[in-house]
């Protein structure tokens, strides 16, 4: 399945702390090892996506390139959870490298599909499988996330305040966080995660979008449910994050 290539997150641009959020989104690349199906010009052949953005794709292949080339993208192994749509791209630049009769190449290529054959692809099932949302990817929809429980401390603007819940929800742009506590909407808080002995600890700073209970059972106490989104992350952070989403969505397997 397309969700076992993820290898990874990452923000290759020094000044991605810098970014504004719309921009960090646009910056984020998903490292895959893809073995995919390109045509140019009604040749075929095989190519191995390395990493994929909202903007294209980086690629590898034995089929001779050249920038401007139209390329579309096919992913072979279709199944019916996952949607076999195929993509359109334009080459924007092609390294060569290997001896003759043995040639490689490596390009980046961009996106050249509207947002309805976008939606229809299998790069927006891919991309969600990390959380991409409306902001990120190509139609309006609800957050989508790697579903877990991860445990959580919650920092808030005074020094002796401290809240514990779990992390249920996970993606690149926040999270949704159970607290037997409520916060105020439009809070400004830390979050930590930590899964002991698998990843590092993580604490980003976050926004409270909205707050809502969680309707308990008889005898069980209130939960409160915080949709976050993430306000900054540097390069490792992104890294990390991306860890901690791909492990959830292993476990969900």
């Amino acid at each position: 399945m397309l969700r076992n290539k993820i290898q990874g997150l990452e923000a290759t641009d020094p000044d991605f702390p810098q970014l504004s959020l719309a921009e960090r989104r646009k910056k984020l690349r998903v490292r895959t090892y893809i073995r995919l199906e390109i045509c140019v010009q009604e040749e075929s052949a095989s190519a191995i996506v390395t990493d994929i953005s909202l903007d294209g794709m980086r690629i590898r292949c034995s089929q001779e390139l050249r920038e401007q080339d139209l390329v579309e993208v096919k992913f072979q192994d279709a199944t019916s959870e996952n949607p076999c749509g195929s993509v359109n791209c334009k080459v924007v630049w092609v390294t060569g490298f290997g001896h003759p009769g043995s040639a490689s190449y490596e390009a980046g290529l961009s996106f050249d599909n509207n947002g309805e054959e976008m939606e229809r692809s299998w790069v927006r099932y891919l991309l969600e499988q990390l959380g991409f949302d409306e902001n990120k990817t190509f139609q309006k929809r609800k957050y989508l996330r790697a579903s877990g429980s991860v445990p959580a401390r919650v920092f808030t603007s005074r020094e002796d305040e401290t809240l514990t819940g779990e992390i249920l929800n996970l993606g690149v742009g926040g999270a949704l966080l159970g607290s037997k506590q409520a916060l105020p909407q439009d809070a400004l808080i830390h979050c930590e995660i930590c899964l002991w002995r698998i990843l590092p600890a993580l604490r980003l700073p976050c926004r409270v979008l909205s707050v809502r209970e969680d309707p308990a059972a008889d005898g069980e106490e209130t939960v409160y449910l915080h949709s976050l989104i993430f306000l900054g992350m540097d390069t490792e952070q992104v890294k990390l994050l991306g860890n901690y989403v791909i492990f959830l969505i292993n476990q969900s397997e």
